[in-house]
């Protein structure tokens, strides 16, 4: 009898933050569709007041093999397929491991390493044929549905890509990856409500580690009017995201203080968003606002 393997399934690459998205993009608030709310005349500009995933910047990380469990848990091995998933997914941990990933036949196993060697040299219609491959040997596949997702997603094959995030869910419904695949497909149109309840869905599950899942909660709430929600969920994506996510988060989280008018912890956060050194036309948009942040409270002394 095969003994079952623990198997490799998460890779960093990092989903930004931009305070200007796409202009046919609207928010979506509890009871439809709703103009962004105007910032008070007295805040800095970030630009557009809906905040927005950038897909710009999506697989512009890689990182190489870390073997891992299907959740994300390191697994102390030296050996393993390549890290594969995408932002939000990548970095997820769960104390759950799907019993259907152990019983994968290798035929259907073969198919995804050979996508995640794919996936990691950018070659997208190359990894989606394995993983087509795969979910045909094992329909129950469920990291493979959710990687032909991002596949699929980063092809601009969104219909189909949400097809096969529901795929995983329908599979295993207490498999906390396929909700983070719809919650990015839904935030790149401002679906916000759809947001906020599959990242509450994973959060309710109990993650010991999700950065993606309290980034997008944080952005759903915050475009939602949500602030103590979105305040919350920042502060933990923030807490527990890598180098990369950590930026976005603490830029996300000064948005967030800037709506509540509160100056004093958006300085803050415009601060820690500088230590981590982010892109110079970024940097020096973080300096301006601070700047008129320090104008303003002169002028009221």
């Amino acid at each position: 009898m095969r003994v079952p393997r623990l198997r490799v399934c998460a890779s960093i690459l990092f989903l930004g933050l931009t305070a200007v998205p796409p202009a046919a993009q609207t928010q979506k608030g509890g009871s439809g569709t709703a103009a962004p709310t105007p910032a008070p005349s007295s805040a800095p500009s970030y630009g557009n007041n809906e905040i927005a995933p950038d897909v710009s910047f999506v697989n512009r990380l890689t990182m190489r093999g870390i073997p891992r469990t299907d959740t994300g848990e390191v697994t102390g091995s030296s050996s393993g397929p390549p890290l594969c998933f995408h932002w939000p997914v990548s970095g997820t941990i769960s104390a759950r491991v799907s019993t259907i990933e152990l019983e994968v036949p290798d035929k259907a196993y073969k198919d995804f390493e050979d996508a995640c060697s794919a996936v990691t040299y950018k070659n997208w219609p190359k990894a989606e044929e394995h993983l087509e491959k795969a979910v045909q040997t094992y329909p129950k596949y469920v990291a493979a549905w959710v990687l032909l997702g991002q596949v699929q997603r980063d092809q601009q094959k969104l219909e189909a890509a949400a097809k096969s995030c529901q795929q995983a869910l329908a599979v295993d419904s207490r498999y906390l990856l396929p909700y983070l695949c719809l919650a990015d497909l839904a935030a790149r149109s401002s679906e916000w409500d759809r947001v906020a309840t599959l990242t509450d869905q994973v959060l309710a599950q109990h993650p010991v580690k999700s950065p993606g899942a309290y980034y997008y909660n944080s952005l759903a709430n915050l475009n939602l009017h949500q602030l103590p929600e979105a305040e919350k969920s920042g502060l933990r994506a923030a807490e527990e995201g890598m180098i990369e996510q950590k930026q976005q988060s603490h830029w996300l989280l000064a948005k967030i203080y800037e709506q509540e008018g509160n100056r004093a912890l958006e300085a803050n956060q415009l601060h820690e968003y500088l230590k981590l050194k982010p892109q110079p036309s970024q940097a020096k948009l973080a300096r301006e606002v601070l700047r008129q942040i320090e104008e303003r409270k002169t002028r009221k002394k």
